[in-house]
């Protein structure tokens, strides 16, 4: 009989099915069985074909079954079990026993064999029997569905899992080990470690492995690893050695994962990281770094230099300390107004340890570095700039002072002089009178030129959209071309400032008529990437054509040499390069390039 400590163990149901043709052995055999043993349930059939629609309907932990059954014997019977349901437990509990079936028996699969006898006392051995049988049953089946739930995990686990005996040789491989080396299972069961394992890795390989053997705990590795294909990989391996009950070493197991990108992109960090720092250390610009509260916690070699600070000072020094622009207030408004990765760029002043200021450029960003507010301030010296600056204003003043004196000082008396000429010219009809009036008309032009290049930076220049075709007849409209002929193209819109390139056009139509003859034909054509003007005159000696921009230069008696200078500067104003070259006729051809055509 079962004892109370044998039942407190285990309190779940075993479910037993009681094959037998014999309803009132069946029942009789319920009774006694259930008394020994509270967990049993047991169900009846009394033939087998009952017993397989029970077995179809419900599960069972044991089969209790006569051997003289009608239409089939238990032992054929037990021949379907094992068939069917494979190692479920298989009592024959017969009256017919003998050695013959009790060898059937043994090789059909039976679990145990009992014969009936009379009496009652048989019931508490088949109750033990039956006990024994179901709960190695329940143990194994609970084994091996742990077995198939790990096997399960693990062979769609989302990491590479491979088993090793004591000789390394590979037992077991799962898919995403298979996808990591590119082989198949059945391509590595039963092949050595170093079948994936890069040479230069064995070293470290055969220390995991001897570090295992030594103890029973686990050791992580990272080494490189050889594909089917022969890639090289770089993987992370966590590894683990299994033991039996004397402490001998059974397996290896094994769980790898591909971290070649992330290896790679730790590298390419550290060099980004190195570079950095480089370029933080030797960076010609001041770099600082401080927090919202606008504390200065680092800055680079530069700034030490250029601001006379050290690092001692950092701990101080905060930026308005530093920079004589800014209020807290002024700072504040500032950073509150950028978004992370945002960058404003501000002219200021900084003021050094030695009591001098120090004009700078600063281009200030917004960074989160590891949950930190933090802003790099990149400053560069700007002391010859402003000095070029001042330079250059004073320059444009006197430039403003000279083009009052010419257009003012110089262009009054001129006119008197071409208003009395003019009056005498209409009385006297002489070539001393117009040699005079030719020398008048070469000042103005003069003058014109002049303040022309003086006023050439004066104002910032507006560029628009210009529908070039039409703009190369108004320009021609504008020019004294007397017998001249000006054949045009040009399609499509340019941008540019429209005077600027009014003044260039009519240089270059004039320069063509002035030296090629009043008769002259002019082409004002289409290039890749530009324009050209063209004429059909005498051309330009190429001994001269590297001189014709230069401010002055001119072949004609009566030619103040600044046309193409400012032909040049416009040019030069809108980023365009301009050439000459001789034409297709002989005549002169000046090429404009670098501009953009929209058609």
């Amino acid at each position: 009989m079962t004892t109370d400590s044998a039942r407190s163990q285990d309190t779940s149901e075993i479910r037993i099915l009681h094959v037998d043709d014999q309803p009132s052995l069946t029942e009789l055999a319920s009774v006694y069985l259930k008394r020994e043993d509270e967990r049993f349930s047991i169900e009846t059939a009394h033939t087998t074909t009952e017993a397989r629609e029970l077995l179809e309907a419900r599960a069972f932990d044991c089969i209790l079954c006569d051997y003289d059954m009608p239409g089939e014997t238990g032992i054929e019977f037990l021949e379907f079990v094992r068939e069917r349901y494979r190692d479920i437990p298989f009592i024959l509990f017969t009256g017919k026993g003998s050695e013959e079936i009790a060898s059937d028996a043994i090789s059909a699969g039976v679990t145990d064999y009992l014969q009936k006898e009379s009496g009652t006392s048989q019931y508490s051995v088949l109750a033990n029997r039956i006990n024994n049988v179901a709960s190695q049953y329940r143990a194994r089946t609970a084994l091996e569905a742990s077995e198939n739930r790990l096997s399960l995990i693990i062979d769609h686990a989302p990491f590479g899992f491979l088993e090793f005996d004591r000789e390394y040789e590979i037992v077991r491989v799962n898919n995403t080990a298979e996808d990591i080396l590119g082989y198949s299972s059945e391509e590595l069961c039963g092949e050595n470690l170093e079948t994936i394992v890069a040479t230069d890795s064995n070293r470290t390989v055969a220390e995991v492995f001897g570090a295992l053997s030594a103890n029973d705990g686990g050791f992580r590795s990272v080494n490189e690893n050889i594909r089917k294909d022969g890639t090289v990989i770089v993987c992370e391996w966590h590894n683990r050695v299994v033991t039996d009950a004397e402490g001998e070493v059974i397996a290896y197991f094994s769980m790898c994962q591909d971290i070649t990108e992330r290896r790679d992109r730790q590298v390419q960090l550290e060099l980004s990281s190195a570079r950095l720092e480089a370029l933080f250390v030797n960076s010609p610009d001041m770099v600082n770094v401080h927090d919202s509260n606008g504390q200065i916690i680092d800055a680079n070699p530069m700034f030490f230099e250029k601001t006379g600070y050290d690092e001692d000072d950092l701990g101080d020094l905060v930026v308005w300390d530093l920079d004589e622009t800014l209020s807290p207030e002024e700072a504040a408004t500032l950073w509150e107004g950028m978004d992370v990765g945002d960058q404003r760029r501000i002219e200021s002043s900084y003021r050094c340890r030695g009591g001098h200021s120090l004009p700078v450029e600063v281009h200030v960003r917004r960074l989160d570095l590891v949950g930190e507010d933090r802003f790099v301030a990149i400053s560069r010296d700007i002391t010859e700039r402003k000095e070029r600056e001042r330079a250059l204003e004073a320059q444009n003043k006197r430039l403003e002072e000279f083009v009052s004196v010419v257009s003012h000082d110089l262009r009054n008396p001129l006119s008197v002089a071409t208003g009395w000429m003019d009056i005498i010219a209409a009385d006297y009809d002489s070539d001393e009178v117009e040699s005079v009036q030719r020398a008048h008309r070469r000042m103005e032009t003069l003058i014109d030129d002049l303040l022309t290049l003086a006023r050439n930076n004066e104002h910032e220049r507006e560029l628009e959209h210009i529908d070039f075709g039409r703009f190369v007849q108004a320009c021609a409209e504008t020019v004294d071309t007397a017998d001249a002929t000006i054949r045009s193209d040009v399609q499509g819109t340019i941008t540019a400032n429209r005077s600027r390139l009014q003044q260039l056009l009519e240089n270059l139509l004039r320069n063509a008529i002035d030296h090629g003859g009043e008769q002259v034909t002019i082409t004002v054509g289409e290039l890749p990437n530009g324009f050209y003007v063209e004429d059909d005159g005498d051309g330009i000696d190429p001994e001269d054509q590297q001189n014709v921009f230069e401010m002055g230069f001119t072949t004609a008696s009566d030619g103040t040499g600044f046309g193409l200078t400012i032909v040049s500067e416009v040019a030069a104003e809108h980023d365009w390069d301009v050439s000459v070259t001789s034409g297709s006729l002989g005549g002169a051809r000046f090429e404009i390039t670098g501009v953009d055509v929209e058609k």
